[in-house]
């Protein structure tokens, strides 16, 4: 046998063969066939993420099962005279169909990518139970992040942005524009620090809203990365405050005011901190009145309140 990456590695890592969105579902469809007992609808942490599916941003089902195509592709890459009638077998049925692996690096690789992501959503997980926990003290104490909001028109509690006496909710969207500034200052520290990997920035919705890459990091780091930043941009709308959560994960939180979050997944560095704080800085100058860059920071919505 040789020394190298068995075909499963060298299959998976071609990101041809498999997309980044579909890397969960393809291991979890692995690990299902080769590892004795594995379950995703049984083993915790993904029967939590099953159960509720709007964990972090939702759509678990999709990200946890692979499709009947993912099937088909597999079962070929097994078997290449494999013609499986799709029309009448759903996707488990396909799946009984495999020739066993048996190669000990693609059992052990199939072992330790499941053991990656079932990191990844314990982290996640944990995070989000501790969100929750402290969302719940909190109303319990009457905290004044529960106080009613401003309605249209109501003068609110915001600073001074762009020089000007605006007011704000206590979450709105920024422009491209300002994701703009923010990515490239955080580029600009990654790369001052050698890091490589994914860098993501959500709205304060946790809807994603750019993505770059910074050296050549693992492809797999682009949908945790995306997924880190939906997460630290909702526990920053619950919890008021910059958290590193998950781990790699900051809200970008101003003054009290969430603007989203930013995350960093790639190469592991004590320096995470500093690069993010990079990109956050960048919004919070502008935010203070430096405007030397240009164009429009923050978007309203039609009532004429920005959120």
């Amino acid at each position: 046998m040789s020394d190298g990456p068995g075909d499963v590695e060298i299959f998976f890592t071609n990101a041809k063969n498999v997309p980044l969105d579909k890397q969960m579902p393809y291991i979890m469809m692995m690990a299902t066939d080769c590892i004795e007992g594995f379950n995703v609808k049984e083993i915790h942490p993904y029967s939590a993420f099953l159960t509720n599916k709007k964990l972090a941003g939702g759509g678990w089902v999709r990200k946890l099962n692979p499709n009947k195509d993912l099937v088909v592709q597999e079962l070929k890459r097994r078997d290449p005279a494999a013609r499986p009638n799709k029309s009448n077998k759903s996707a488990d049925e396909i799946v009984q169909l495999f020739t066993p692996i048996t190669d000990p690096r693609d059992l052990e690789y199939i072992a330790k990518k499941e053991g990656e992501f079932r990191k990844i959503m314990l982290n996640l997980l944990e995070d989000f139970q501790r969100a929750r926990d402290s969302r719940s003290q909190r109303e319990s104490v009457s905290s004044p992040l529960r106080s009613k909001r401003p309605r249209t028109g109501d003068k609110g509690t915001g600073g001074n942005i762009a020089g000007g006496n605006q007011h704000f909710q206590s979450t709105y969207s920024l422009t491209m524009h300002a994701v703009e500034i923010v990515m490239d200052a955080t580029e600009e520290a990654a790369l001052s620090y050698a890091w490589n990997g994914f860098i993501a920035i959500a709205d304060a919705n946790g809807n994603p809203m750019m993505v770059k890459r910074v050296g050549e990091p693992f492809p797999a780091s682009f949908e945790i990365a995306v997924g880190k930043a939906k997460a630290a941009a909702h526990m920053g709308t619950f919890l008021g405050n910059t958290h590193d959560v998950p781990r790699g994960g900051f809200s970008i939180v101003i003054d009290g005011i969430c603007y989203g979050g930013i995350s960093l997944s790639g190469q592991k560095t004590a320096s995470l901190e500093l690069i993010a704080d990079a990109g956050i800085n960048a919004l919070r100058n502008i935010l203070g009145g430096d405007q030397s860059s240009g164009g429009q920071v923050l978007s309203t919505t039609n009532n004429g309140v920005l959120l």
